[in-house]
C-alpha cells in the first residue's frame, strides 16, 4: 500500500480554461514583416472545488479522486508529464484550451491533524470524509 508525505497534501480548487485569444497591443511593421504584439486573454471556470491535491513535481499536482499511482509514475517519467492522459495538473495558467490548471490563490495544506510524516492512501480518503471543514 502506497503512502504519500503528509507535506504533500493540499486543498486547492481546480480550473478550467473555456477560451483564450491574444490581445493585440502593438503592430510592429520592418520592411518584409509585419508582426501582432499582444498579451493572452483568458477566461476560466471553477472545474472543481477544494479537491484534496497530491503535489508530485515542482509545478504539478494530481486530483486526488483520480490519482493512480502507476499513471503518475508514467507520467514524470516522460517529457510530456502535463499533458500525458491530464494526469499531472500544473499549478500555473496553461495556454492550452480547456485545460485543467490549480487555482494557487486557493491552494492551502491539507489539515491531516497527525504528526506522523507519511499517511497511506485508503487513511487520507478517511481523514477527507471526517473533515467537516471542506
Amino acid at each position: 500500500m502506497s503512502k504519500i508525505k503528509v507535506t504533500s497534501i493540499y486543498i486547492g480548487n481546480i480550473m478550467k480554461v473555456l477560451s483564450n485569444e491574444i490581445v493585440i497591443k502593438h503592430k510592429v511593421h520592418i520592411p518584409g514583416i509585419s508582426l501582432n504584439l499582444g498579451q493572452p486573454k483568458f477566461k476560466s471556470e471553477r472545474f472543481k472545488e477544494n479537491a484534496i491535491l497530491i503535489k508530485v513535481a515542482e509545478n504539478g499536482y494530481v486530483d486526488f479522486d483520480s490519482y493512480d499511482e502507476l499513471k503518475v509514475k508514467k507520467c514524470l517519467n516522460t517529457n510530456e508529464s502535463f499533458i500525458l492522459d491530464g494526469t499531472i495538473i500544473p499549478a500555473t495558467l496553461s495556454p492550452i484550451l480547456q485545460d485543467l490548471y490549480i487555482d494557487p490563490k486557493s491552494l492551502k495544506p491539507f489539515p491531516i491533524g497527525s504528526k506522523q510524516d507519511d499517511i497511506l492512501i485508503d487513511e487520507l480518503d478517511k481523514v477527507f470524509k471526517k473533515s467537516n471543514n471542506f
